[in-house]
């Protein structure tokens, strides 16, 4: 016998199994119209990227025993909470299901880490590490959903003013952890000039035209003259000259991949191995 107002609990176990992506994402419509309290296991990113943040649980290894991790109130502002709910769902939820993040500034960021993983056999998806961009947002609101939600974090940044930016908001973050093991900017102001730093300079170069060519007043091995060729290579199409370099790395092989590059890839998968990270 059920007393008045007393509502049902549904439980459902990966509603999405056989169903279309499109399907998926509209599946989460119909269960949030269900009267009750509803819980539901899911595998998919496309069902997970339509649920709101607050609304997620997630399970995780703590070392010892697992763990359920949620968003807790107050850790996002509204503007925040609302920028993360659109990465989110830009990412199909599947960030979501990350052992840990690699934060990095941009696409270029993406394309490198990508390549130079590949190049090294580092298999990221079954590493469990998600590269996500942070440039339009800041890096402190994904820190903060990713220590809520027991996710491990990485972040990357330049060395100009803007990365020094990002570093101290995810510094002011660590809650006790090493900078060391979390944090990590270029020794340069951009991951361009590091790239021609580390041989690959003449991908920029043959991108420079040559109404900028006088632009170019340092002399090869002058410590200003691999910004100055960045400067000069046109605004569009930085992305492009990243796969270049990718792809030139790849016909060295993997010995050519810099070293402080390779660490950042290093320190983030160490994270990914371990145990449920949070404050």
């Amino acid at each position: 016998i059920y007393g008045a107002g007393s509502v049902p609990i549904v439980a459902v176990e990966e509603p999405e199994a056989h169903l279309h992506p499109a399907a998926s994402r509209a599946l989460w419509k119909a269960i949030s119209d269900m009267p009750g309290q509803k819980l539901v296991a899911t595998h998919s990113g496309d069902l997970l990227a339509r649920v709101p943040l607050a609304n997620v649980r997630r399970f995780c290894h703590d070392g010892t025993a697992i763990a359920v991790r949620q968003l807790q109130a107050g850790t996002l502002d509204k503007d925040d909470a609302r920028k993360m709910a659109l990465h989110v769902k830009a990412t199909r939820g599947e960030l979501l299901f990350a052992r840990s993040w690699l934060l990095v500034e941009g696409a270029t960021e993406v394309w490198v880490f990508e390549g130079i993983a590949d190049l090294l056999g580092i298999d990221l998806e079954r590493e469990g590490v998600r590269i996500v961009q942070y440039a339009q947002v800041m890096p402190d609101p994904f820190i903060r959903l990713a220590d809520d939600l027991g996710i491990g974090w990485f972040c990357f940044a330049d060395g100009d003013q803007d990365g020094q930016k990002y570093r101290k908001a995810a510094v002011d973050l660590l809650s006790g952890r090493s900078e060391a093991d979390r944090v990590r900017t270029l020794p340069e102001a951009t991951i361009e000039i590091h790239l021609c730093n580390a041989g690959f300079g003449t991908v920029y170069e043959d991108e420079v035209a040559i109404q900028k060519k006088p632009s170019i007043t340092s002399k090869p091995g002058d410590p200003n003259y691999w910004t100055q060729v960045v400067a000069a290579t046109p605004k569009r199409g930085k992305e492009a000259r990243a796969i270049k370099v990718v792809e030139e790395m790849t016909k060295r092989g993997p010995g050519s991949a810099p070293p402080f590059l390779k660490g950042v890839l290093d320190a983030v998968v160490q994270i990914a191995r371990g145990p449920t990270n949070g404050p």
